[in-house]
């Protein structure tokens, strides 16, 4: 399977918690109840399979939480999609020693090619009208870790935009052109987040465990649905099971009051 593996971020206004993320400022907070999933992001599905509670920046010890879990249910992974938020030699080498085939973006770091320098670091790769594939070694600070990361060196599609694309990559790629196509499947993990979104209830409260259990049940809704209209990408669109209806079904077979349905954004507020 194609897995992708991202963070949700959840802002909170309210004063400082026990259990919350601090990042940079994003929707007029840095503080966040954060999460990152795991989901299938192939044939259109868009299932979430795994979950954890992000506490820090070291992307190394979510994947310590996510990696048991997918392991637990047999899934043998073709392909991780990661972003460039993961980029770093502490998970590239977490993936490199376990052998997991990833893709992600590199972020551009060091002095850009000029006529008299070829450039240095990862910005050596972004001369404009380079491509191909090569590999790329380097160091981490304050470290004896150092690690090497094959590099694919992608035409940007914008025809405007003449500075390439690079991606890090294990595993075996055919072609540039099946590199950028299977990198935007990431994209896919951006929709289940929007979807469990509009399931999440709204809630005042500062306990961690219950704004967990109420992030959970968002990506179990999200799942249901998502299994629920399989197949029936090719129906009318009057004929498919809209994501509000659902939920219209779903608090109807629950016997709950219909001023709960929840919308577009949460309506159901929880103390």
């Amino acid at each position: 399977m194609i897995i992708a593996i991202d963070l949700h971020h959840q802002p909170y206004y309210g004063k400082p918690q026990k259990g919350l993320f601090r990042g940079k400022a994003k929707q007029g907070t840095k503080k966040f109840w954060s999460i990152a999933t795991a989901c299938v992001v192939e044939r259109g599905e868009k299932l979430t399979l795994a979950m954890a509670p992000v506490y820090n920046n070291r992307m190394e010890d979510t994947l310590d939480a996510l990696w048991p879990q997918l392991q637990s249910k047999g899934i043998r992974i073709r392909r991780l999609l990661l972003d460039r938020g993961f980029y770093s030699a502490d998970v590239i080498d977490w993936l490199q020693s376990r052998n997991v085939p990833f893709l992600m973006p590199m972020i551009c770091r060091g002095k850009k090619p000029s006529k008299n320098s070829p450039g240095t670091g990862t910005a050596q790769f972004m001369a404009p009208g380079r491509r191909g594939f090569t590999t790329h070694t380097w160091k981490k600070r304050r470290s004896k870790l150092q690690v090497t990361v094959q590099v694919a060196i992608v035409p940007n599609p914008k025809t405007k935009q003449k500075t390439p694309l690079l991606y890090a990559y294990h595993g075996r790629l055919p072609n540039l052109t099946y590199c950028r196509e299977l990198y935007r499947k990431r994209f896919g993990i951006e929709t289940s987040y929007r979807e469990s979104r509009h399931c999440r209830a709204w809630t005042t409260t500062r306990k961690e465990n219950w704004r967990r259990f109420l992030q959970i049940l968002s990506f179990i809704l999200a799942n249901a649905w998502a299994l629920l209209t399989l197949g029936q990408q090719k129906k009318p669109w009057r004929e498919r099971l809209t994501q509000q209806h659902f939920q219209q079904q779903l608090i109807e077979l629950l016997d709950l009051p219909t001023t709960q349905v929840l919308t577009q954004e949460p309506s159901v507020a929880i103390t």
